[in-house]
Parts: C-alpha cells; sequence; structure tokens
C-alpha cells in the first residue's frame, strides 16, 4: 500500500492504485473505469466512505479529471481524485475499493500542514518567502547583506551612516534619517518627536474600556469630564426657542430640563440658554429665551448642569413683571434668622401657631364696652347688625373727621399678639380700604367688617383631600376651577388631621381629579383631612 505525505487543501491530487488477481495475486492489466463490479471509494477520518464516480482519461498526460482512472503498467494505475479527498479539517485519508474477482490495493495520504516541496519556509506563511540572508529573508550569524554580526558593527544605512562601534550609544552622526509615518512613528529627531508624542496624549480617547485604572490621570479626567457634563454633540437643527440635540441624546422627556446648553462650536458659538422642555422622542429641546443666532446643523452644543437657575421658576419662564408664580419672601428675616435648620418653609409653617392663636381669639369679637360684635362658626362670622351713621362712635372704632377719608384704628380681645408688624401694616391697609370705600351714611358696622374679612381672604384657597392618591408626595382634593399647573409654586398649609401643621410647597397640580404633587410631608393626608393655599 502506498503512503502520501500531501499538503491540506492541495487540488488535483491523484495517486497510484494497484489491482491483482483475487486467486494468485498475478498484476491484472486489463481493468478499465467501467469494468464490471469497479467501485473505487476514498474514506477521510472520522467520516465515512465516499464513493467515486470513475471515468475514462484519453492518456496519461491528461489533465486532472474527478474519478480518471487508467493504467499505467504492471497493474499499476492512475486514479484521480474530488478536491474534497484533501481538504482542510482532517490529518488522514484513505483510498480503497473493489473490483469483481481482483484486490485492489489501495493507498493513505497524511495530509499535512506544511509543504514538504517548499524548499524556502515548507509552507510556512509565518516566515519570510526568501532565502536565508537574501532580501527580504531571515538574517544569518555572518556574510550576506542583512548577517546578524553585521549588526554589532554597521558600517552603512540607506540614507544615512553610523561609525564603527560596537556600542550604538556613542554613535553622534546618526543624520540623514527619515520615517514617512505620522504619530509616534514619526520620532525622527528629539524635538519633532516629543511633540508628536504629546500630540498622540491629547487625541487619546478617554473611555472606560482604556482609561480604569483607579486614580489614573486618564479615570479622573472622564470623571471630571461626567461631573461638569450631562451630554454633548452636534446639533440636529434649530429654531428661536429650540434646539434640536444629536440623535444620540436621551429618549427620556424632560432628562435636560433644568440644565444649561451652550454653544462651543459653530452657529452661536458663545450662545448660552437654559432648557424648560425636552422631547425624548423627537430630540427637540425648548430654552427660556430666544436664541441671539439661531443653531444648526452646524452648532455643536455642551449641556451642563445649571448651578442658578434665573431664567426660569419650577421649570417656567419668567418674564419680565412676572411676579405671580414666585413665593414671598421676606428677606429681613431670614437674614436676622441664624439657625442653621430653619429655612423659609418652616418659617411659613411657624405661622400656623399664630394663625390658630388669632382664630381662637376671633371666636367672640367684643366692644370695650364688653358688648359682643359678631361671633364665629367655622369658616362664617356672624355679626351684630350695628346702624352707624356719620360721627357715631363704635365701640373699638373710633371714627373721626368726616366724609370718605376717615382713619380707623380697633384692637381685639383675647391675649398675645399673632400678628408682626409686616401682616398688622397690611390688616390696616385693607381696613382704611374698606372704610374709604364705604358709605358711612347708610351701611351697617357688618357691612364694613365683611368687606374687611373678603379683603383678607383673597388669595387664600380652602379645601380637604379626598379619597385618592393619599401619600406624603401627592394628594386628592375637591378642588374645581383651577388650571392645570396654575396651583404651581403656592404654600400649602394643613389644617387638620396627622398632618395638621405642616407646610409645603406645591410641585404640580392635574385640574381633573384635583391631584396636588408637594414637597414631601412628614406624614401623609388622609381623606377629609383640610388644608389651604396661600
Amino acid at each position: 500500500m502506498h503512503n502520501y505525505l500531501i499538503t491540506k487543501g492541495t487540488t488535483n491530487v491523484s495517486v497510484e492504485l494497484r489491482i491483482v488477481d483475487s486467486t494468485d495475486g498475478t498484476p491484472e492489466t486489463g481493468v478499465v473505469w467501467n469494468t464490471s463490479g469497479i467501485d473505487l471509494q476514498y474514506r477521510r477520518d472520522g467520516a465515512a466512505s465516499t464513493a467515486i464516480t470513475e471515468a475514462t482519461l484519453a492518456a496519461l498526460t491528461t489533465a486532472h479529471t474527478d474519478g480518471g482512472f487508467l493504467h499505467i503498467g504492471n497493474g499499476v494505475y492512475r486514479f484521480d481524485l474530488p478536491d474534497a479527498a484533501c481538504a482542510s479539517g482532517v490529518d488522514k485519508v484513505v483510498v480503497h475499493g473493489t473490483v469483481t474477482g481482483m484486490v485492489v490495493i489501495g493507498c493513505v495520504i497524511q495530509l499535512t500542514d506544511v509543504d514538504l516541496f517548499d524548499s524556502v519556509r515548507g509552507g510556512m506563511t509565518a516566515l519570510p518567502n526568501a532565502a536565508a540572508d537574501a532580501a527580504g529573508g531571515l538574517a544569518t550569524s555572518a556574510g550576506g547583506a542583512t548577517g546578524i554580526d553585521d549588526l554589532a558593527t554597521p558600517t552603512n544605512i540607506t540614507a544615512g551612516t553610523i561609525t564603527t562601534t560596537t556600542n550604538l550609544t556613542n554613535n553622534n552622526d546618526k543624520t540623514g534619517y527619515s520615517l514617512s509615518a505620522t504619530g509616534l512613528d514619526a520620532i525622527s529627531q528629539a524635538a519633532t518627536g516629543m511633540v508628536e508624542i504629546a500630540k498622540a496624549v491629547w487625541d487619546r480617547l478617554l473611555t472606560g474600556g482604556t482609561h480604569n485604572i483607579n486614580n489614573s490621570a486618564g479615570k479622573r479626567l472622564r470623571q471630571i469630564d461626567a461631573a461638569f457634563e450631562v451630554h454633548s454633540g452636534t446639533a440636529q437643527a434649530g429654531a428661536a426657542t429650540t434646539i434640536t440635540l444629536d440623535t444620540g441624546a436621551s429618549a427620556t422627556d424632560n432628562i435636560y430640563r433644568g440644565d444649561r446648553c451652550m454653544i462651543v462650536e459653530g452657529t452661536g458659538i458663545g450662545e448660552h440658554d437654559i432648557i424648560t422642555a425636552y422631547n425624548g422622542t423627537t430630540k427637540v429641546a425648548t430654552v427660556a429665551e430666544t436664541w441671539v443666532i439661531t443653531p444648526d446643523a452646524t452648532s455643536e452644543f455642551v449641556l451642563v448642569p445649571a448651578s442658578v437657575d434665573v431664567e426660569t421658576w419650577q421649570h417656567t419662564t419668567v418674564s419680565n413683571g412676572a411676579t405671580s408664580a414666585l413665593p414671598v419672601v421676606d428677606a429681613q428675616a431670614i437674614s436676622d434668622n441664624t439657625t442653621a435648620a430653619d429655612s423659609v418653609q418652616s418659617n411659613i409653617g411657624n405661622l400656623d401657631a399664630p394663625i390658630s392663636t388669632a382664630q381662637t381669639d376671633l371666636d367672640t369679637i367684643t366692644g370695650s364696652d364688653g358688648v359682643t360684635i359678631a361671633s364665629t362658626q367655622g369658616n362664617s362670622i356672624t355679626f351684630q347688625p350695628i346702624e352707624i351713621t356719620a360721627g357715631d362712635a363704635i365701640p373699638n372704632i373710633t371714627l373721626s373727621g368726616s366724609g370718605t377719608e376717615d382713619g380707623v384704628s380697633f384692637t381685639r380681645s383675647g391675649s398675645g399678639n399673632p400678628y408682626d408688624a409686616t401682616i398688622m401694616a397690611q390688616l390696616n391697609a385693607e381696613i382704611d380700604t374698606a372704610i374709604s370705600d364705604a358709605d358711612i351714611a347708610t351701611e351697617t358696622k357688618q357691612d364694613i367688617i365683611d368687606t374687611v374679612v373678603d379683603n383678607l381672604n383673597l388669595g387664600i384657597i380652602y379645601s380637604s383631600a379626598a379619597t385618592g392618591a393619599l401619600s406624603t408626595t401627592q394628594a386628592t382634593s375637591n378642588l374645581s376651577g383651577y388650571a392645570d399647573d396654575q396651583l404651581i409654586g403656592r404654600v400649602m398649609v394643613v389644617t387638620s388631621g396627622n398632618a395638621e401643621g405642616e407646610a409645603t410647597d406645591i410641585t404640580d397640580y392635574a385640574n381633573v381629579t384635583g391631584l396636588l404633587t408637594f414637597t414631601a410631608l412628614t406624614t401623609a393626608m388622609a381623606n377629609g383631612d383640610t388644608f389651604k393655599i396661600v
């Protein structure tokens, strides 16, 4: 049986088979491709045998034909294998077969990864495809153009010379060399090389995959960038009060609301504005002010957290003179209060106690002579009707002068003074207005006091919690007649229930359900708990 060494993947392989008589072993010389009972096959390691369709060959010099079969002489036959027989994937192939009344002596083909007929590198592509010492070939120990020994005492290098020495460190005439590449490969001299190294460092992309070593400069720079930059990119378009962010921007609505959009390159460079709304689907961000120069697809932007949002309040643009949405803050009271735990909200909540005291004192209103003027029940006040005319003296209300500009002063029963100077000034102003507008000749004391109370209640909303969403941050209410978001920014004071006495600021209002959303209370309100909005 013949043995062959053939490189894996070799095509058009032909082998020799011997065929002898099955009785006496003499060579059979008359077998042709279609002799009765002929069946030639090949088998690759680990697979079943594959039958080959035999074919005739005109001559032994005929080109390779899959299955080609022809007698060479003395019972030896040429047999052409299909390319699949010697394909890569196995290390051995056996060729065998049968012919009626005869014995087919097959062959074994060892498939190798090297080419034993390649005298240069044996078919190993990792080695140079050139003779040793030839151009592009392996260096030898001595002689030739690239001898290893030549590296110790070189005498010539293309485009420059090095003095004969065994210590390359001492060379001082390395001139005339150049490299065509850029970046770090362009280190052709000290000055240029250092510049190229610096450029490569500054142009290096900082990513979590390449710069994630704790306390390294690269990771520190990434962390600093993350702290000061929310998002950056190139705009897709812009309009008078909008900018369309890049396609990679967040798909979450209003996630950039309150951030500052700064144009850092392209059209509108140097402009910045506060984002008041963001559509995650369209990537359109609405800004508080009209752009001086409308951004476009060349505008590169950076979104950063806004340290002070002076253009908007509660994410709503504040126009000149629009102060209704802003809370009233007693700056003097805040500056006088040095307790760190105090806040504007807690100061507002502290008004509940004096207001409650005032309510108790107002249960019965009496004059200086002890005569009851009025009594209260719930949210209503019942006054004793007293007819007055100009110049009459009324207990606790002294009218002086004449006409419609009369001044009014009064005192109340009970102890304590729940009103500070500011509130008293407001009360006096409301009373002055009511008396000034009153027709003293025809109106009653009850009419005057009704007007005063009405004026004091202007802007205060009374309601109660209702069954629905009741938590520390939300409460369904009986409110009606107010538009969505109309109550944002106002202060809600709880007047009954477990949360009585707490105050919070309203951040959202839905008019369909009367649902109020606010900064968290310490205790959730229950159905029927009352509150007022100031």
